[in-house]
């Protein structure tokens, strides 16, 4: 049987395999889609990836991880990348090249596929990926962008970025969900201490309005995980400075990947502040620890209120300020919903089916 050559192209993928701080959402479940593929005997698997000291070519179990150097942000040479990618996927030839974003290195591969008559396939993380808010940025490139889109297989999180995809832009895509590793401790409420909240430091994330909801509930304890971003230092530091004022909030820089379920296990209510998201995997990590979600936005096909996972608030801020409250006092409820659809919808099982009609049609 003839092996299928699967390449993936993101940045921050080596941080997110390596428990390294960079990565978001889009390389953690590219490194799911990594593992379940390696366990499949008819793939073999090579990533291209940004660099971070690492050696240019690493092997590690069936995948082989390239270095470009020009794929980091933070490399001033990162014009030269597309040019480079080109380069490389010439030589890999794979039958499949897997990659995500918004921008003109889409466009770029979708290009070369053409070229090598391979497939191209495109993960949409969050929303903004869809509904055309991120595609504003592109200018003329806008439209070269949703063109390529139509030579290209697309991944969607959940049902409502796929409606909305074809309503806008006549895109078809396959719902391919977020997974988790499914923790079979279960974890009882007088384990959980405080309230969290957790993501890199981004202005659509809304930080502060956690940090602001910490001085309304005095008597409860707050954590608050922040990676920094390169590109906001100015504003991270400053709402490091706003966190330290809180006596009831403990602000951490980071948290290796490895490590962080166990906040969430000890967490009464995890808050998500974010203008928009996909499936975020903090969903599944609250989710996996039996922890309710108070969103103020996000909530992907509504199953944080349809299914009493939590309470959304529909950027309503005053109801969010509120519903702290509502939640703690009917925890056990919540825990137990949350918990229990989290364990029948995210399964790393489900990814394998997923993937394997993905990839063999």
């Amino acid at each position: 049987m003839v092996e299928k050559k699967i390449c993936f192209i993101a940045s921050y993928l080596y941080p997110a395999l390596h428990n390294l701080p960079g990565h978001g959402g889009a390389e953690i479940q590219f490194s799911k889609w990594i593992k379940v593929l390696q366990d499949e005997s008819k793939y073999k698997l090579t990533a291209i990836v940004g660099d971070f000291g690492q050696n240019r070519v690493l092997r590690e179990n069936s995948l082989s991880l390239i270095r470009n150097k020009y794929l980091t942000q933070r490399s001033p040479l990162r014009f030269l990348a597309p040019f480079s990618l080109v380069w490389q996927l010439l030589k890999l030839r794979p039958h499949y090249i897997v990659s995500g974003g918004t921008g003109s290195l889409t466009i770029i591969l979708v290009l070369t596929s053409k070229l090598l008559k391979t497939k191209y396939i495109h993960r949409m993380a969050s929303l903004a990926d869809v509904d055309g808010t991120r595609h504003k940025a592109l200018g003329w490139l806008k439209k070269p962008f949703i063109n390529s889109l139509k030579e290209a297989k697309i991944s969607v999180q959940n049902e409502e970025q796929k409606k909305i995809l074809f309503e806008k832009y006549a895109l078809k895509s396959q719902i391919i969900k977020n997974v988790i590793d499914i923790q079979e401790h279960e974890i009882q409420l007088k384990e959980k201490k405080n309230i969290l909240w957790v993501s890199r430091f981004l202005p659509m994330k809304k930080p502060n309005i956690f940090v602001e909801l910490c001085s309304i509930y005095p008597d409860e304890s707050f954590v608050m995980i922040c990676p920094k971003s390169n590109e906001y230092e100015k504003e991270w530091l400053k709402l490091k400075e706003d966190a330290a004022r809180q006596m009831n909030l403990k602000f951490i820089e980071f948290v290796p990947l490895n490590e962080i379920q166990s906040y969430f296990n000890e967490a009464k209510i995890f808050v998500n502040t974010s203008d928009f998201e996909g499936f975020p995997n903090t969903f599944l990590q609250a989710g996996n620890a039996g922890t309710p979600i108070l969103s103020l936005s996000v909530d992907p096909d509504g199953f944080i209120n349809k299914h009493a996972c939590g309470i959304s608030c529909s950027s309503d801020i005053e109801a969010f300020k509120r519903s702290v409250e509502k939640i703690l006092s009917e925890l056990q409820q919540f825990s137990e919903n949350i918990r229990y659809y989290t364990r029948s919808n995210f399964g790393m099982s489900r990814l394998k089916d997923s993937l394997s009609e993905f990839f063999d049609h």
